[in-house]
């Protein structure tokens, strides 16, 4: 695994450009930049967290999983991240259907048109999941799934339902809810909490579906992310501004 100072390595040297890319004109309207740059963040943020999970596979205890703290904390913080790696595909969607009227127009279809074949691919999926649309492979019914039942909110009711299936059901009675209690947030942890959401997912997708779409959302962010790269960067351009080495 690379570390954070190896891994900054491998960015390409900085460049800069006008901001006045992002400032709409007759041309292109103030909308269509505001989405660009809701989308530049999108993507900054899937990256940011996708290396959190390849550090955090990392780190994954030795040996077959136990309870003990170590392991608690591991599992809750994997949860963690698969949680954000959803929401941030759920909040993709939600910036798309909110910005279903800027999508033909004729600038952003003249970007989308250079786009690498792999990344346009990409976003037409998602655009068309976003609008609730039949897919038509593989990579659009799994964003159509996400989008329909992958949803999560600090619903107390369905978090409820999650600790109920992970402690409360007959078969599961003589199980005992685990804590940290410390004096500080280093000290702490409430490993009964990390359970629940867990139960929630297993109820919300099914039992046996959970660990294969854990690795499914991960293939899927890295396809989208590479979309909005493609995108972004190509919007820039399009504009007519160029980059400058520094």
């Amino acid at each position: 695994m690379k570390s954070f100072q190896e891994e900054c390595a491998t960015l390409e040297s900085l460049q800069t450009f006008d901001p006045s890319a992002f400032e709409g004109d007759e041309n292109v309207p103030q909308r269509l930049c505001n989405l660009v740059l809701a989308l530049a963040l999108i993507y900054n943020d899937c990256k940011n967290t996708t290396y959190a999970a390849l550090l955090l596979k990392d780190c994954k205890p030795a040996g077959k999983p136990k309870i003990n703290a170590v392991w608690g904390t591991w599992a809750g913080t994997d949860w963690h991240l698969f949680r954000l790696m959803i929401s941030a595909v759920h909040e993709l969607f939600i910036l798309i259907q909110d910005h279903q009227d800027v999508l033909t127009h004729e600038f952003l279809v003249k970007v989308v048109k250079q786009l690498h074949p792999t990344s346009r691919k990409s976003w037409e999926s998602l655009t068309a999941a976003a609008s609730g649309a039949t897919p038509k492979d593989d990579f659009g019914r799994m964003l159509l799934r996400i989008r329909n039942q992958m949803v999560f909110h600090y619903d107390p009711k369905g978090i409820f339902a999650g600790f109920k299936r992970h402690f409360l059901i007959p078969t599961r009675l003589q199980d005992r809810a685990f804590i940290s209690r410390g004096l500080s947030m280093g000290a702490s942890r409430f490993y009964f909490a990390d359970a629940a959401v867990e139960g929630y997912f297993r109820e919300m997708v099914g039992q046996g579906e959970v660990g294969h779409l854990s690795v499914k959302i991960r293939d899927v962010v890295e396809s989208l992310n590479f979309a909005l790269l493609g995108l972004v960067d190509r919007f820039i351009q399009q504009r007519g501004f160029a980059y400058r080495n520094m």
